[in-house]
C-alpha cells in the first residue's frame, strides 16, 4: 500500500491557482481526460480510472482518514488494460455507485504530486499529494502545510470527500429543490384558484 498525505479543495480562480502552481513547480504539467468509475465496496473507495480515449487504465482502491485538512491517504493500484471489461465484470460482481468525469492537469514536484482538477457538475479543485515514503510524517505534514501556504489555500475551500460524493450530494440538493420548487408552484396554483372562485362567488 502506498501512503500519502493529501489535501483537496475548491479553486474560485482557474488561472490565479494555475499561474502559483506554474511558480511552485516550474512546470506547465500534463493534461489527461479521466473518467473514474466507483464500485460498492465495504470500507473505502474501490474505483476504476479510464483514460480517454485509451482503453488503458488503473483500478485503485483506497482509504482515507476522516480528519479534516490534509489527510492520510492507503492506496494500491493495479494497471488495467482493458478497462472496459474489467468495469463489466466488477459492476456484474460489486454493482456501480456512480462515475465522475475530470480534465487532470498534473504537476510533478520531487515527492510531491498537485492536481488541478475540473470536474464535470461539481467544479474545480486542487489536490495536493505528499508521498510518505520519502520522508518521516511529520516532514510530510511539514511540506504539505507549506505547499498549501504558498499556493494560498484557504480553510473554508478545504473539500474532506470524495468527488463522488460530492456529485451525490449536488444531485440531492437539486432533487430536493425540485421537490420544493413544485410544492411550491403547486401551492401557488391552488392559492391562485382559491382566489378565483372566492371572484366566481362574490
Amino acid at each position: 500500500m502506498h501512503q500519502f498525505i493529501v489535501l483537496k479543495a475548491r479553486v474560485d480562480n482557474m488561472e490565479a491557482a494555475e499561474n502559483s502552481i506554474f511558480d511552485l513547480t516550474e512546470s506547465l504539467g500534463s493534461c489527461f481526460l479521466q473518467e473514474d468509475v466507483y464500485f460498492n465496496v465495504p470500507t473505502g473507495n474501490l474505483k476504476l480510472r479510464i483514460m480517454h480515449p485509451n482503453r488503458c487504465g488503473q483500478l485503485i482502491f483506497n482509504s482515507l482518514s476522516k480528519q479534516s485538512g490534509h489527510k492520510l491517504s492507503e492506496s494500491q493500484v493495479t494497471e488495467v488494460e482493458d478497462v472496459y471489461s474489467i468495469r463489466a465484470t466488477l459492476g456484474a460482481a460489486l454493482g456501480e455507485r456512480g462515475a465522475i468525469t475530470k480534465k487532470r492537469r498534473v504537476f510533478v514536484m520531487d515527492d510531491v504530486r498537485i492536481y488541478l482538477d475540473d470536474v464535470d457538475q461539481i467544479g474545480q479543485f486542487i489536490d495536493i499529494a505528499v508521498n510518505l515514503s520519502s520522508s518521516d510524517p511529520e516532514q510530510c505534514y511539514k511540506r504539505a502545510t507549506s505547499i498549501r501556504t504558498r499556493l494560498n489555500i484557504r480553510e473554508d475551500s478545504i473539500v474532506p470527500t470524495a468527488y463522488l460524493d460530492l456529485l451525490m450530494e449536488n444531485l440531492s440538493f437539486s432533487e430536493d429543490d425540485d421537490t420544493m420548487r413544485k410544492s411550491t408552484d403547486a401551492k401557488s396554483s391552488s392559492e391562485a384558484d382559491s382566489d378565483s372562485s372566492d371572484l366566481k362567488e362574490s
